[in-house]
């Protein structure tokens, strides 16, 4: 991979590579004799916890086969340093990463990123849309307190998730409840031989997240 490159932007000193091959208009010839457009880059967005030495190496490599990737360590995050108190939030790391685009003259850039990389994607997206190209956010959540929820709450979203599951792996017990060895039972409040839930105050995001949620500001991300 080789020595990652640093470019300064504000008060953050990026940390970042380049995958890709170097495009020359004379070489890239199309079939019909017309000269081949390059591809749009591809810049890559890690998810929290993460670094960009996260991106499995073959991974970058098939990407960069035909176009030029970038990846890089998010601000505060590996070694992206930013001298800035400003809070960190989905939006701060948008716009710093829109920075980063315009420091390195991307033109209009695709971009990926991956669960908190994809909320920060969506975010440059509908900040800065005429600015980017193609967004891929992947196991992402545009959402926050003030988001559309899904009709019935995430105990409907659940109930229809084991009930694809059981479709496919499991059996219902006669009084409808879900089996204990069901995977999806820890999610889902035990039903009584009545049909009735079970009494309980559990919170339903720390079932999927023990460790709760991370207040970035304009939204609570649940990573």
């Amino acid at each position: 991979m080789g020595n990652a490159s640093s470019i300064q932007v504000g008060t953050i000193n990026f940390s970042y590579h380049e995958f890709g091959p170097l495009f020359a208009s004379t070489e890239n010839p199309a079939d019909d004799g017309e000269v081949a457009e390059e591809p749009a880059p591809l810049l890559l967005i890690h998810g929290f916890g993460s670094t960009q030495y996260d991106w499995p190496l073959e991974f970058l490599e098939s990407l960069a086969e035909t176009r030029k990737v970038f990846i890089f360590d998010n601000p505060r995050i590996g070694l992206s340093n930013d001298t800035s108190d400003t809070p960190l939030t989905i939006n701060y790391m948008a716009n710093a990463t829109l920075g980063l685009i315009e420091a390195l003259q991307l033109s209009r850039p695709d971009i990926l990123g991956y669960s908190m990389g994809g909320d920060v994607a969506l975010s440059l997206a509908t900040q800065h849309g005429d600015q980017v190209g193609a967004i891929i956010a992947m196991a992402a959540s545009f959402g926050g307190p003030d988001a559309p929820q899904p009709e019935g709450g995430l105990e409907a979203v659940l109930q229809g998730l084991e009930t694809v599951f059981l479709s496919k792996y499991a059996t219902v017990t006669n009084n409808g409840a879900v089996p204990s060895t069901s995977p999806m039972s820890a999610l889902i409040p035990a039903s009584t031989t009545d049909g009735t839930e079970e009494a309980g105050d559990e919170d339903p995001n720390k079932l999927f997240f023990p460790q709760g949620t991370l207040d970035l500001g304009e939204k609570n991300c649940p990573f």
